[in-house]
């Protein structure tokens, strides 16, 4: 049984866990005296007697601020034994994965990446056969994640039996000019405990893995025309785009951390155009934007004004509704509707919106303006025909006397289509 358990023990020490950089080819003997003996072609040598149970490893991270073990913060990471509680035996080793300074080559260029560190439970399979750590190394995308796929080695736990020995791990940081990492980085080391003294000796090593910082360089912009769609999620997304002219289907902005959302030379949109339930989003600048097919703008609760200047035509439907804190909506430009042009609607009001000017407006396939219950102002002196149903409704604070005279105004131009009006303020 022990003999079978060494074998197993060689190969969890040199497989399980992954090779270094130069694997060794090792053979188990068994001694007179009842123990055994694990001999490396490399000249190596471990002898293995009765021991206790085996060990668990046990690795925690965490943020680490700025300060004396890292001047931009970084990730502390404390590797020692498991006390089968989830707390180390003794004091735990100490190690840190510093954060590098804001890079400063390239006027155009961003930051060098961030080194980002992930530990998660390992269960007992082909990766560990007794279980262990699984780690996650990798650049951080600066939202926690990885970009890519991440490196991924094993901290593997020791059989429970009779000849066990702990795995342990340590990472240092590379700087700038490191042979193996010339941008700096981190090493990792990792290898089994084989004295039990609780320390990484460099002659325990068996596994060597390193990560090295990506290097400062130029923006990363898609320019031009962009066929197909996209997706606006993060900030990171609106770089990207900030070049772009044209984009040939839709553009969906949906991303909960967006505050201000500038594309200033992009044109047109091929298809939908549709900014939804971004919660802190607050300012809009797409100002040279002249043509889109639908335009959608709701449920962002921060934003305050919808201006976008050089808009002057929508192919199909415009909806603006549930923007909790918009006030004002500024469309200078705008000729035609394909569609309809809904502002508000029942249970899709804009509480706190005030004024609407569309001083360029001609046509639209139908208008809808209801429950926008602080609407006082709107501005149609251009409006000459509705396609379906002229709606004003439900605008408690807007003289219905306003809504009147859009009516009429479209009347004299010809206009013989239906009409409701109601629910507004007669008392003014």
């Amino acid at each position: 049984m022990k003999k079978v358990f060494l074998i197993a023990l060689v190969a969890f020490v040199y497989a399980g866990c992954g090779g270094g950089k130069d694997g060794a080819s090792c053979t188990v003997v068994e001694n007179t005296d009842g123990t055994y003996s694990v001999v490396c072609d490399d000249g190596t040598s471990v002898t293995f007697s009765d021991g206790t149970d085996g060990t668990k490893a046990l690795v925690k991270t965490s943020e680490e601020p700025p300060g004396d073990n890292c001047p931009n913060g970084g990730i502390k990471i404390e590797s020692g034994i498991d006390d089968g509680d989830g707390n180390f035996v003794g004091d735990p080793e100490v190690t840190y994965v510093c954060d590098g300074e804001s890079g400063q080559d390239g006027q155009d260029g961003q930051d060098g990446a961030k080194a980002l560190v992930k530990t998660s439970e390992e269960p007992p399979g082909e990766n560990c056969p007794n279980g262990g750590i699984k780690i996650e190394a990798g650049i951080d995308d600066g939202d926690g994640n990885f970009v890519g796929e991440p490196e991924v080695t094993y901290v593997c736990d020791g059989e429970s039996g009779e000849d066990g020995v702990s795995m342990l791990m340590i990472t240092e940081e590379l700087e700038e000019g490191d042979p193996d990492c010339p941008t700096g980085g981190i090493v990792v080391h990792t290898g089994a405990d084989t004295n039990g003294n609780g320390v990484l000796d460099e002659d325990e090593i068996t596994s060597t893995n390193y990560l090295c910082n990506g290097e400062d360089g130029e923006d990363l912009l898609l320019a031009g025309i962009l066929e197909g769609s996209y997706t606006i999620r993060n900030n990171m997304d609106i770089h990207f785009l900030s070049s772009i002219t044209e984009i040939t289907g839709d553009l969906i902005v949906n991303g909960t951390g967006i505050t201000s959302l500038s594309l200033p030379v992009l044109e047109y949109v091929g298809g939908d155009l549709s900014i939804t339930s971004n919660n802190y989003l607050i300012n809009i600048d797409i100002s040279a934007l002249t043509s889109v097919w639908r335009l959608s703008i709701f449920s962002n609760a921060s934003l305050t004004t919808i201006d976008l200047p050089a808009l002057d035509s929508v192919g199909s439907s415009s909806t603006i509704q549930n923007n909790a804190a918009l006030t004002t909506i500024e469309l200078p430009a705008l000729d035609s509707v394909g569609s309809s042009l809904t502002i508000g609607g029942a249970g899709a009001g804009n509480p706190s919106l005030t004024t609407i000017e569309l001083p360029s407006l001609t046509s639209v396939g139908s208008l809808s303006i209801s429950y926008n219950y602080a609407l006082t102002t709107i501005e149609l002196p251009a409006l000459e025909s509705v396609g379906g149903n002229l709606s004003i409704r439900d605008n408690t604070v807007l003289c219905n006397s306003i809504a009147i005279a859009i009516r009429d105004q479209l009347i004299a131009a010809g206009w013989t289509g239906s009409s409701t009006i109601s629910g507004n303020d007669n008392d003014c």
